[in-house]
């Protein structure tokens, strides 16, 4: 009896495993795709120049990157991506807000198709204005047949000019400086 109870859980468990991977394939099918994606990072390093300080560099722990994105992309082939999204980002420490507005490109393993590499090159042009990018991996825990949940991990480089200090008193002060920040993201984004 014991035996036939082992039988029925390895058909079972075959079975959902063809399952997903039907699932995988109809996912990898589909040409256009978008997706919401929620990221939060910790600043690593900032280097900078400021017109008052000269050059210098700074390590912060309290550092944080947190931002909010919508992409679309379409599948060129079946393992290359290229696409645009637009968002908000917030960059604490020296508080900074951006809009970035950026190009998406991402390509899938061809041997782990659920497993992803991105790049994202853009700039913020409204808020502050700068130069933002992306370079990260990512895997795809499918949830239906054109529906997948994608937690991933990147490196963020930002370079922007912050003409004004931002201060919890909301009072700002002029002190022009550039900057570069250097962050670790993990990103949660529903792609459909």
């Amino acid at each position: 009896m014991r035996n036939l109870y082992y039988i029925i859980f390895l058909l079972f468990l075959f079975q959902n495993i063809n399952a997903q991977d039907t699932k995988t394939q109809s996912l990898n099918d589909k040409k256009l795709w978008g997706s919401v994606e929620i990221k939060y990072g910790i600043g690593l390093f900032e280097t900078g120049k400021s017109e008052n300080h000269g050059f210098y560099s700074k390590n912060y722990g309290y550092m944080q990157v947190s931002s909010m994105l919508l992409k679309t992309g379409y599948y060129v082939t079946p393992q290359l991506s290229l696409g645009a999204g637009i968002g908000t980002a917030n960059y604490s420490g020296y508080m900074a807000d951006m809009m970035p507005v950026f190009a998406d490109i991402r390509y899938l393993f061809t041997k782990l198709p659920k497993l992803y590499a991105f790049a994202d090159i853009g700039g913020s042009f409204f808020i502050e204005k700068g130069f933002i990018s992306d370079l990260g991996i990512g895997y795809r825990i499918v949830l239906g047949k054109r529906r997948s949940v994608n937690p991933s991990l990147s490196y963020n480089l930002t370079a922007y000019r912050q003409t004004y200090r931002k201060f919890p008193i909301f009072v700002d002060i002029p002190a022009p400086e550039n900057r570069v920040r250097h962050s670790l993201c993990l990103s949660v984004a529903f792609e459909f």
